[in-house]
């Protein structure tokens, strides 16, 4: 059995950065900047599972970024999380069949 490698580790870092990050803004740092802006949390989707925050309009116009940030449901966010996942990826192959093509000749 091959044990694994820096370099294969390495070569995971295109997956493994995007869903920790995609992880802690959902978990963590949406709930957190919400709850400094007194947003107020609710549960969207077919089920109820979905969580956003909804803000008053004075905040809105003081933080209108952030605002739409945090008024995205996390579905939404973990779907850009896998979208920039498969263009990463999409990315780190090209270069590998580039790496392959110059090391033949």
């Amino acid at each position: 059995m091959k044990t694994p490698t820096l370099r294969s580790f390495v070569g995971w870092l295109w997956f493994i950065i995007p869903v920790i990050v995609g992880g802690v803004l959902n978990a963590v740092a949406r709930p957190i900047l919400a709850a400094r802006l007194d947003g107020q949390k609710v549960f969207v989707g077919p089920q109820g599972r979905d969580r956003q925050w909804m803000f008053n309009v004075e905040t809105q116009n003081e933080h209108p970024a952030l605002t739409r940030f945090l008024e995205m449901p996390d579905g939404q966010v973990a779907f850009i999380t896998l979208c920039v996942i498969a263009v990463c990826g999409f990315f780190v192959l090209v270069l590998r069949q580039v790496a392959v093509t110059s090391d033949k000749h």
